[in-house]
């Protein structure tokens, strides 16, 4: 098998990749050795490519978290329930205009993601969220909770808070389930066209209700807590109108969230 030598080391990853999300490398109990990658030498010459080209393909699939390397080793497949959660906040909202609502399916490496509403209602504003929104602390807003389960585990905890306004006069965004074709949808059909996002990370202990759905770290044993990493970010329409802020809070321990973006009409972010 050939490929453009441009493209060489692109194409094999992008085969590798697709055999192993569909699970023909994931180890079993009876083969544990199943998880085992062809080293270079063997990728290359099954490919007709270098073994420095076969190489670069096996480091892209280091690098996205689906492989790890064994100086001396043939390189391994790293167990689907191994894997690190990964949340992309690449052109967030341009991929939920695309595909209907937010998706983190793909770049949770082949896992199960279940979105489910917990609760929504009408709530006071808390001071962070109203100066987020332009308004004053205990201000009315329409509060939307949500978990993100990934193979069967809750993996984080978003709540989403909108002004008064704009959730009385959004027809769909005051339903109690899934919004109908996504919350993107929802808000641009309404004239809310999504421009920009402001975004800030910062790592916390979690408090009783984080504890509740994530369960304690055990690498923190005795310590009863666990370790979590809150996003907050605010979404502004073309007139700069306060849309949406979001809370997002997930486990630290093997999560990562990749590349914030601050502009969002362009589908680009400030550093591309």
């Amino acid at each position: 098998m050939s490929f453009p030598r441009q493209t060489a080391y692109a194409a094999i990853a992008a085969e590798l990749r697709q055999a192993i999300l569909a699970g023909e490398y994931e180890p079993t109990p009876d083969q544990p050795d199943r998880g085992r990658l062809p080293g270079a030498a063997e990728l290359g010459a099954r490919y007709g490519v270098s073994s420095k080209t076969a190489a670069r393909a096996v480091q892209d699939l280091v690098a996205e978290g689906l492989v790890t390397a064994r100086p001396g080793m043939s390189p391994a497949v790293i167990p689907r329930r191994q894997r690190q959660n990964r949340w992309p906040m690449e052109s967030r909202y341009t991929r939920a205009r695309g595909a209907g609502g937010v998706v983190f399916g793909e770049d949770m490496l082949g896992r199960d993601v279940v979105k489910r509403t917990a609760r929504a209602g009408w709530t006071a504003a808390p001071a962070r969220i109203a100066a987020l929104l332009r308004a004053q602390p205990g201000d009315r807003v329409w509060e939307r909770v949500r978990e993100t389960i990934v193979d069967g585990t809750i993996a984080g905890l978003g709540h989403s808070y909108f002004p008064q306004a704009i959730a009385e006069n959004t027809p769909n965004l005051q339903v109690q389930g899934p919004l109908p074709g996504g919350l993107v949808k929802v808000l641009e059909s309404a004239g809310h066209r999504i421009a920009r996002t402001s975004n800030e990370i910062r790592a916390r202990l979690a408090d009783e209700d984080e504890l509740r759905a994530f369960g304690l770290d055990p690498a923190l044993d005795p310590l009863h807590g666990r370790i979590v990493l809150e996003v907050t970010y605010a979404t502004y329409s073309t007139a700069d109108e306060p849309i949406e802020a979001v809370v997002t809070v997930r486990p630290a321990a093997d999560t990562i969230t990749v590349n914030f973006q601050t502009s969002e009409i362009s589908g680009k972010s400030d550093d591309e």
